[in-house]
């Protein structure tokens, strides 16, 4: 069995997604995988799921509440769930959780590029980032118990992606990374690796006053919002920078491999569908003239981002947890999985002129000339 938490969370069995339930019975999960193979009490479950609004019949809730997430586990050889005197114990197998594997293959990735094998580093490292599928948890994101779990693999979702971009200098592609680096570091303008990357990658591709602007930049808004000077690592580039010394040349290129998929180097953020729209042409055409600044991308919405600059250009708000996506009759049509409804979005407007409730989460979109279709053949989004 598969448990999923990078993105929306799924169990797997034998290929099959199991059915999860609603939005408590989704969140009693992440609280046990977030203490996978620990003891959680009741006590400690009834405080997580209700609060300080945690009605009298809280303790049998709860007891039908395991019996229900039983059922949706049902399907393996063993009751993944145990109950103990304290409370209960979520059995994962070694490898079965895709935050597991993902931090096993970043840290061999960094391995490989501290023992110089860049190009291996940078394939293990893709096959990493390529398990998000979007936010941490993010059908619990503002709850107070996956908060600290969210911070950890975000972090180290952060470490990879700066990993990654140390494989491709070291490589000598600094030419092909300029435009993900200054999106990162856009994202997450005080974390000083990116800067140093971009500056570096900016000076190995003749754009030297581009790269002390960088400098310039990064060290006003850590004054300003900080109170602290760069570190002694952005400092030293710098003044490498401007007596142009040798060590920053690049290597030789290496052959360009075949260019990963847009997932595995622009990832989904804050809580959202990002589309990359240079994959879907109705909506690039559309969205490719934002602004520079972009607005926030709000949990439950779908963003649009301009292929040239990797910007954040649109974010429409939608139905809670928007999935499956469909581009048909000058629309946008977004599955919402858990208020089992369909959004569209007119995409000159930029904004949902319908929303159309369905009898179930619907499991696909197909849409075209007048209209959509989820589900059976008969049912039509209109």
């Amino acid at each position: 069995m598969d448990f999923r938490v990078l993105g929306p969370m799924e169990v797997l069995h034998r290929g099959r997604l199991l059915p999860l339930g609603g939005r408590r019975l989704r969140a009693l999960l992440a609280i046990l995988l977030v203490h996978s193979g620990e003891v959680v009490t009741a006590d400690r479950l009834i405080e997580e799921l209700w609060g300080a609004d945690a009605p009298p019949s809280a303790a049998k809730l709860l007891h039908v509440y395991v019996s229900r997430l039983r059922k949706s586990l049902d399907g393996g050889p063993s009751d993944p769930i145990s109950t103990t005197a304290g409370g209960y114990v979520l059995h994962v197998e070694p490898g079965a959780l895709d935050s597991e594997r993902f931090l096993t293959l970043a840290a061999d990735g960094r391995r490989a590029l501290a023992e110089g094998e860049p190009e291996r580093a940078a394939a293990i490292l893709d096959d990493a980032l390529a398990l998000w599928r979007g936010p941490a948890f993010v059908d619990v994101a503002y709850a107070s118990f996956a908060q600290n779990e969210i911070a950890r693999l975000e972090e180290a979702r952060l470490a990879a992606l700066e990993d990654r971009i140390d494989a491709e200098l070291a490589q000598g592609l600094h030419g092909g990374i300029v435009g993900d680096v200054q999106a990162l570091l856009a994202e997450h303008p005080l974390r000083e690796r990116l800067a140093a990357q971009l500056m570096l990658s900016l000076y190995r591709s003749g754009r030297q006053a581009d790269a002390l602007e960088v400098f310039q930049r990064t060290r006003r808004l850590l004054v300003d919002e900080l109170g602290l000077e760069p570190g002694g690592a952005l400092r030293g580039l710098q003044e490498a920078i401007l007596r142009q010394d040798p060590e920053l040349q690049a290597p030789p290129a290496a052959v360009p491999a075949p260019a990963a998929p847009a997932a595995r180097r622009r990832l989904p953020v804050a809580g959202a569908t990002l589309l990359g729209i240079a994959a879907i042409a109705a909506v690039a055409v559309l969205l490719a003239h934002g602004g520079a600044a972009g607005p926030p991308v709000e949990p439950n919405s779908v963003a649009g981002i301009d292929p040239r600059t990797g910007r954040v250009v649109a974010s429409v708000p939608v139905g809670v947890r928007p999935d499956v996506l469909s581009v048909g009759d000058g629309a946008l049509w977004v599955a919402n999985l858990d208020d089992d409804s369909v959004s569209r979005i007119d995409l000159p407007a930029r904004q949902v002129v319908r929303t159309i409730p369905t009898m179930e989460a619907p499991a696909g979109l197909a849409a075209g000339a007048g209209g959509c279709g989820w589900q059976a053949p008969t049912d039509r989004c209109g």
